[in-house]
This record gives C-alpha cells, sequence and structure tokens, in this order.
C-alpha cells in the first residue's frame, strides 16, 4: 500500500477573500511560492473603532498607495497585527490557485479569520459576531466551547452574522 493512504488532511489551509481583485491574507500565509514586492504601513491598533473590514480597506489602501509610489506591483498582501508594516506580494506561478492560505492555531485550535476552510466541517456552536478585531476574544470564545464541553478543531472569525466554532468531517 502506498505511503499517500496514510497521509494526514492539512485542515489548516483556507481560501481567502479578495479586496478590489486583490488577495488578503489577514493573519494566515499563502501557501504557495511569492517575492516580497514592497512593505507598507501596518494600521492595526491605531484607532480604537477598527473593524476587521475597516483594517482590511485600509491595509489596501495603504498597500495601494505605496504601490503607486514605488511603481511596484502586487498580487496580494499579508497583515499580521504583531507587525509595524505588513507585505504586498507577487507569486511566482501566476497559473496556480494562489489564493490558499495556511492559518494560524491559537489554543490549539485553528483559527480562520477572514477565510473559509477549504475542508469540509459542521457547525459545532455559533457565537453572536462583533466586527471590533478582538484577539482576546478569540480566546474566549475557544475557551467558552471547552467548557461546553464541545468536540471542535477550528474557529471561523469573520464579518459573518456569527462566530462559529467547526469540527472537521473526518
Amino acid at each position: 500500500m502506498s505511503s499517500l493512504a496514510f497521509a494526514q488532511k492539512d485542515y489548516s489551509l483556507a481560501r481567502v477573500n479578495k479586496i478590489n481583485g486583490k488577495m488578503i491574507f489577514y493573519e494566515n500565509e499563502p501557501v504557495e511560492p511569492y517575492d516580497v514586492s514592497f512593505t507598507f504601513q501596518n494600521d492595526i491598533g491605531k484607532e480604537n473603532d477598527l473593524t476587521q473590514e475597516k483594517i482590511m480597506q485600509k491595509s489596501m489602501v495603504n498597500a495601494g498607495n505605496e504601490s503607486a509610489n514605488q511603481g511596484r506591483p502586487f498580487d496580494a498582501i499579508i497583515v499580521q497585527h504583531t507587525t509595524k508594516r505588513d507585505i504586498a506580494v507577487i507569486f511566482k506561478d501566476k497559473s496556480r490557485d494562489n489564493s490558499i492560505a495556511r492559518v494560524k492555531k491559537h489554543d490549539g485550535i485553528l483559527v480562520f479569520i477572514q477565510c473559509e476552510p477549504i475542508n469540509n466541517y459542521e457547525v459545532v456552536d455559533k457565537f453572536s459576531h462583533t466586527d471590533q478585531i478582538d484577539f482576546g476574544r478569540i480566546g474566549r470564545l475557544i475557551n467558552r466551547g471547552h467548557k461546553r464541553n464541545l468536540e471542535f478543531n477550528g474557529l471561523i472569525y469573520s464579518t459573518s452574522t456569527h462566530e462559529l466554532l467547526i469540527r472537521f468531517a473526518q
């Protein structure tokens, strides 16, 4: 039997959103190879009322301005709340599906921020959505799921009407 038959499925993969035709990797990383085109100002945490949607919009505007200033094109941006500058990238192979990202774990749970898992899943629980980006809330939602003794291995945190605790189909 082939060793591929025993390969683990990668549940950390997701498809990212686009703004103005450009992909935005929000707290996740592209899986396809890329080159850094330029860096630009990160506005996360600069204002108290920044929602996920506003952060993505402002980041895309900042990237567009920097692209025009430097005369450098870009395919996507990578936005991280822990950095002062974000990254604009150009993918090496345009014929590939470059919208696939690998998400990070928080307290052992995969967290899908502004992206959709590519693997099948079922919703285990849902919570009222807040537009404010709050990384403490992510931990609180995970803790709430554990306190309820729910079996889940992912959290979808996006601009939908609910935050979703999910379990991947095995």
